[in-house]
């Protein structure tokens, strides 16, 4: 029932906490030390305060921390002779306790030693202060003046940070074994499911999508070519509107390059309805001659073959990935790490980056068949897949950093080496599926 003692030591109620610290003093728990030394200098109830003072002596001596007090002589010992302090040195000193309280109370030992020090500077009296008195007792593991005088003790000082340094290492080391045994085979199999699933619905959809643009475009496109051949034809190309917007007879060839719109009907003269306009379409001879007849003559079934195949590839060379960086991480960087751990960790990362992929592809093949293939918005797309991917090997290289337990740039060269072996065999893999679908 020590920790249900514990808890109450923070009580609001006068009783309980008396109850509390007579629990813990029985039991001998040596957590509950610094909370009694807190409860010691500044529990509203004076009983509360004195009772609890004692209970963490009692703990100390008997846990063998410190001796036991002789015998009291029968006279009274002399009050302590209190120093003259300015009100600003002794506020500052109380502030310096303050902190030195929340830092003891946070696991940093030395700088709540190093504050007391600065306190007692500023104000002397406070050597002779309960709540001073406990909190050294309680970081020093001594008593009375013996305490204060550790606190100025720089062999103590330095022995202690060494201490709190090993004990934080270790609490971060058990704490990172048992974030790495958190995740199993089971969840792992999980999230290559989720990815595969992921992938191929982003990569049908897309497909799907670069097939109908290249349908559409291709439809308007002959559509506006057999309509620029009518208008050609006509005498003095009534139809025709030129890039220096003059209809009719005109010094420029008779090319697309140098027609602004065409009129779907001829011209007339008011009170006569003007004729329609039809923007002329110029795409890239890339374009025109490559892009459009492959896309537009792909299949449904080669879409649907190639998303599930692409989908599987995918994550088949993300396991790859993982598996390099597993393989140098833990061998050639000595990193303690979990395959099971950082397939799930970099898998959940790729599921992220695969809808926000997805949407950069939609708005991109939007973009680039609206566009008719032009230069600036492929450069544009390029660009913004560039900046999305050297991001993603950012963070993936900061969650490979933390999976191992070593520095950033490790984690960037395992993954740009897990990265390669996957291009290669994604490469590979991507252009068999190609030509067999």
């Amino acid at each position: 029932m020590a920790k249900d003692d514990i808890k109450k030591l923070r009580s609001k109620d006068a009783e309980e906490r008396k109850s509390a610290i007579r629990g813990v003093a029985k039991s001998l728990d040596r957590s509950a030390l610094h909370q009694l030394a807190v409860m010691s200098g500044d529990d509203p109830d004076p009983d509360i305060r004195k009772i609890a003072q004692q209970a963490g002596v009692y703990i100390r001596q008997k846990m063998g921390d410190i001796e036991a007090p002789p015998p009291s002589a029968d006279k009274k010992p002399e009050k302590p002779k209190r120093v003259s302090v300015d009100p600003e040195s002794a506020e500052k000193a109380q502030k310096l306790m303050e902190f030195a309280s929340y830092q003891s109370d946070g696991g940093d030992k030395v700088k709540a030693m190093k504050a007391l020090v600065k306190a007692a500077v500023l104000d002397p009296n406070l050597r002779d202060d309960s709540f001073y008195l406990s909190l050294s007792e309680s970081l020093t593991n001594l008593e009375g003046q013996d305490a204060i005088k550790a606190l100025n003790d720089d062999s103590r000082m330095e022995q202690t940070a060494k201490k709190d340094v090993l004990v934080k290492l270790d609490k971060e080391v058990k704490a990172h074994e048992d974030e790495l045994n958190t995740i199993t085979r089971r969840d792992v199999i999980f999230d290559m499911a989720l990815l595969a699933g992921m992938s191929i619905m982003a990569i049908i959809v897309l497909l799907f999508l670069m097939v109908y643009q290249a349908g559409q475009y291709d439809a308007n496109f002959k559509a506006n070519r057999e309509l620029l051949v009518v208008a050609f034809s006509e005498e003095n190309t009534p139809r025709i509107q030129w890039v220096d917007n003059t209809v009719g007879i005109s010094d420029f060839s008779f090319s697309p390059q140098n027609v602004l719109v065409i009129f779907e009907t001829i011209p007339q003269p008011p009170p006569a309805t003007p004729a329609v306009k039809v923007e002329v379409m110029k795409p890239t001879e890339l374009f025109e001659k490559t892009t459009i007849p492959y896309w537009s003559e792909l299949g449904i079934g080669n879409v649907l073959g190639r998303g599930i195949g692409l989908g599987i590839l995918l994550v088949i060379t993300s396991l790859a990935l993982v598996g390099v960086v597993h393989l140098f991480a833990s061998t050639f960087f000595g990193g303690n790490g979990r395959f099971a751990y950082t397939a799930h960790r970099l898998l959940s990362l790729f599921m992220g980056r695969t809808i926000l992929f997805a949407i950069i592809g939609i708005a991109g093949v939007l973009l680039y068949f609206s566009s008719g293939g032009a230069d600036n918005i492929a450069l544009i797309l390029m660009v913004i897949i560039g900046i999305f991917a050297f991001f993603t090997l950012l963070t993936s290289a900061t969650t490979i950093k933390k999976a191992y337990r070593f520095g950033i740039f490790s984690g960037l060269l395992v993954m740009i080496l897990g990265l390669l072996v996957a291009i290669i065999l994604g490469g590979i893999g991507g252009f068999v599926l190609t030509q067999v679908i």
